[in-house]
């Protein structure tokens, strides 16, 4: 939803150019209605500016769509620790999908500064316990390096921000 902007309102206390009151609770519960005052083209003044209103919820969804993105790791990429694929902080999925078994290793940063979860997952189900498993550097629960040594299988890599550690879990 958007409205005109209104130059006559473009005063409000603290200089800001929406009427909504200071958000002042400490938690979210979704239904909070955020206005974002944008104008084309830039800069945003008095005679070009448009309101727009967007719940919490709505923002929250909008941000983790566009912040999230997946990887699939095909044949002969990523087959040593020195060409190991390095998980952008924005990458929650990293898919390995090789039509015959070969190593494939992934390179996890540090957790605080990952957005999400992060999935590792053999799509393919050439991982084995023969040297063609999913190589991990990472330590995740004190399993230094967790390695995926069945087919089909993954793990997730939760990182505790807070401490700058990851977590393990299944897929």
């Amino acid at each position: 939803m958007s409205a005109p902007f209104v130059p006559a309102l473009d005063t409000f206390a603290g200089g800001q150019m929406t009427d909504l009151p200071a958000f002042t609770s400490p938690t979210l519960d979704g239904t909070e209605l955020f206005e974002i005052v944008s104008g084309f083209p830039s800069p945003t003044t008095a005679a070009n500016a448009v309101n727009y209103s967007v719940t919490s919820l709505q923002l929250a969804i909008a941000i983790a769509t566009l912040s999230e993105a997946q990887v699939v790791i095909a044949q002969g990429q990523n087959t040593t620790a020195l060409t190991a694929y390095p998980v952008p902080v924005n990458v929650t999925r990293v898919y390995v999908n090789k039509a015959t078994p070969e190593p494939t290793y992934v390179k996890f940063g540090n957790a605080n500064a990952q957005l999400a979860d992060v999935l590792v997952k053999d799509i393919a189900g050439t991982s084995d316990g023969a040297g063609n498993g999913i190589f991990t550097t990472v330590t995740a629960d004190t399993i230094v390096n967790p390695t995926i040594t069945v087919p089909y299988g993954g793990f997730f890599f939760r990182p505790v921000k807070s401490l700058n550690i990851w977590t393990l879990g299944i897929s």
